[in-house]
């Protein structure tokens, strides 16, 4: 059996109607035609669907069945149509995100905000990953797109194998970390160099952070007195805050460790800046819902939205629309 979505639809106006007549006004063709058609696809069934009367038209028990197959049949056909339509709109579809925990939760939902205020559609997932992470995340398609960071200090375009390709959206710079009553916390400022005679709290070795201030700390040839590593923010910041130690942190952290009444000092001597960028794969054009989104991003960073202090925009992504402007 092949049936043909116009003639599911006559057979389903015709049961919705009860009558040929009713049924071919709402179809807009004659009723000769429509009778044709409902017993062509008679034929193609092998049974009859319609018990036909002088006074009614009434389903048949195979009829009945026939109705509810072509229902969810015509049902669905509508639905995705209608989905396809809004994908090519920009307006509909899934947007899969791979996201430094501190951009997760720090820059992300601001744009994720915006994104849904114009296109409320558009369904996001987003997927804290470490930095060790993400390249494959990327690479392998398991999300559109990564928000991410450069593991190198001061790099202004970050390497990254061939297939892949970073853009940078904004920079922060690193802090001093420590506790309120610290000896360092009421400095304007302090030079890496002071780090040499403190006790050091390390992220885990799976994040860009570490790779950073690992940079930093062996190009001023500092060797902290100890080291205590932790790969979660929130513990790091727990250490600090408990004088165990001192931390660098970019300031699009910070805000995720205000919970422990940390002090944080600009670091100088050098002043490191970190850049954030979108991380795709070259091989491929981004989709409609990810091209939405890095429009977004672009109208963000050219308006100036609000960053933690420290950080600021650069001149934002460029926008590739595949097929057509999502916005």
């Amino acid at each position: 059996m092949n049936f043909t979505l116009a003639q599911l639809r006559a057979v389903l106006t015709v049961a919705e109607n009860g009558s040929f007549t009713r049924a071919s006004e709402d179809l807009l063709v004659a009723q000769s035609s429509l009778s044709r058609t409902v017993a062509q696809v008679e034929r193609l069934a092998g049974t009859a669907l319609f018990e036909r009367t002088t006074r009614q038209v009434a389903l048949t028990p195979d009829g009945q069945v026939f109705v509810d197959m072509a229902t969810r049949v015509v049902a669905a056909h509508d639905q995705g149509t209608a989905h396809f339509e809004g994908y090519l709109r920009g307006n509909k579809g899934l947007l899969r995100l791979a996201v430094l925990p501190s951009l997760a939760a720090t820059l992300i939902p601001q744009v994720v905000v915006q994104l849904r205020a114009e296109h409320p559609d558009i369904q996001v997932e987003v997927e804290d990953v470490l930095a060790a992470d993400i390249d494959d995340s990327v690479r392998n398609g398991r999300v559109d797109f990564a928000v991410t960071a450069s593991v190198e200090p001061d790099a202004s375009t970050p390497p990254r194998p061939g297939d892949l390709r970073f853009e940078t959206i904004a920079t922060d710079v690193f802090r001093l970390v420590t506790a309120s009553d610290h000896r360092l916390a009421l400095r304007r400022a302090v030079p890496w160099r002071s780090l040499g005679r403190e006790s050091f709290v390390s992220f885990d070795d799976a994040s860009s952070v570490r790779s950073i201030t690992d940079a930093v700390l062996a190009s001023q040839g500092i060797v902290p007195v100890s080291r205590v590593t932790a790969r979660n923010v929130a513990t790091v910041a727990g250490l600090c805050s408990a004088g165990l130690g001192v931390s660098a942190a970019p300031t699009f952290l910070l805000p995720l460790m205000s919970f422990a009444g940390l002090a944080t000092i600009p670091l100088t001597d050098p002043v490191v800046r970190r850049q954030v960028g979108i991380l795709t794969d070259a091989r491929r054009l981004p989709g409609r819902a990810a091209s939405g989104l890095l429009a977004v991003l672009t109208d963000m960073a050219r308006d100036g939205a609000p960053l933690p202090d420290g950080a600021s925009w650069t001149n934002g992504p460029t926008t590739t629309r595949g097929g057509g402007d999502p916005r």
